[in-house]
Parts: C-alpha cells; sequence; structure tokens
C-alpha cells in the first residue's frame, strides 16, 4: 500500500506509536501518534499522513523511538526531539521537546537508533555513544557497562569500528568491522 502521494522514499523508521522516513531528496517526514512532541512539529497534534519538518534537505538517517525521534543530517550533526523522562535525547536534562535540539554538538554523527526510553548513536569516526534509560527492564541498554541512566551521550568502550546499530524497546545491538 503507497503512504498518500507521496514516492521516492530512502529510508524509514518506526517507533512504538509514530513513524520518521527520509526521502530520496533529504527530506525528513513523519506521521503518527504525537503526545510527547515526537513528530519534531513544535506541537503535540498527531498526524495520519506524512508531514515535512522544516525545509532542511540534508536528511541522512533518522530513528523513530517509543515518545522520542533522532535524526542526522548531512554535516554530521544530530538532532533529537520528544520525549526525554530519562535523558533519552541527550541534552543532558529531562526536558520534554516538540521541536529538532543539536546533540553533542562537539561530535559529528553518521547513524542512529532510537529504542524504547534510550538512544544509541555512531560518529563518523566509528565510535558508538548511548544515553537514556539503563536499569530496570533495560538494564545496560545504553552499553556503557553500567545500569545508571546517562542523559547526555556516554561513549561505549574504546573501539572505532562500528557501522550499525540498533535498538529494541530494552535492548541493543551493534556491529563492528
Amino acid at each position: 500500500m503507497q503512504i498518500g502521494a507521496l514516492t521516492s522514499w530512502h529510508s524509514v523508521s518506526s517507533g512504538a506509536y509514530h513513524t520518521a522516513a527520509i526521502k530520496t531528496n533529504g527530506t525528513l517526514w513523519a506521521w503518527g501518534g504525537n503526545g510527547y512532541g515526537q513528530l519534531g512539529r513544535n506541537n503535540t497534534a498527531s498526524t495520519s499522513s506524512p508531514v515535512q519538518l522544516g525545509a532542511l534537505a540534508t536528511w541522512v538517517d533518522c530513528a523513530a523511538g517509543t515518545h522520542h525521534s533522532l535524526a542526522v543530517t548531512a554535516d554530521g550533526t544530530l538532532w533529537a526531539w520528544g520525549r526525554n523522562q530519562v535523558g533519552q535525547l541527550g541534552q543532558n536534562d529531562r526536558i520534554s521537546r516538540s521541536s529538532p535540539s543539536a546533540v553533542g554538538a562537539s561530535l559529528k554523527w553518521s547513524k542512529v537508533s532510537a529504542g524504547g526510553f534510550h538512544s544509541l548513536a555512531i560518529t563518523t569516526s566509528g565510535t558508538l555513544y548511548g544515553w537514556g534509560y539503563n536499569s530496570g527492564e533495560a538494564p545496560g541498554a545504553v552499553g556503557d557497562n553500567t545500569t545508571v541512566h546517562r542523559s547526555s551521550p556516554t561513549q561505549v568502550g574504546t573501539e572505532t569500528k562500528w557501522i550499525s546499530v540498533e535498538t529494541g524497546v530494552a535492548t541493543s545491538f551493534g556491529i563492528k568491522v
């Protein structure tokens, strides 16, 4: 089934209540539930059809979690928005945001994955970082060998050979070269 009249999708990520996708022209789109601003539209209104986020046409990766979203632009900037009750937005706080906010400005990012209440991302140099919920039902999901919640990106190990990451609701997986 085609989603509306839109075509030319490059990638898609489905969260528990919403979806984020990038078209081949580099634009970012989102739809679904938006109770915590996870659609990134500066509001909490849900939508049943894809809506473009802003005017940027330089998005290269996106991820939809339970109530939060992540996306990376071509210049390596990581953005996060939505629910942030345990720091899953990586902003060093627990304030939810309904529009994209930059994460880890001193780093250049390439890949992201959004879990239930945690996030993982890989830098352009292949270093893995994690943040968010890291105990209870998701002990160690951040991957930093602790069960401490992290509200900002925390490096996972010392390897610089990560090429892919995926998160589940309370799990994390990665591939190294």
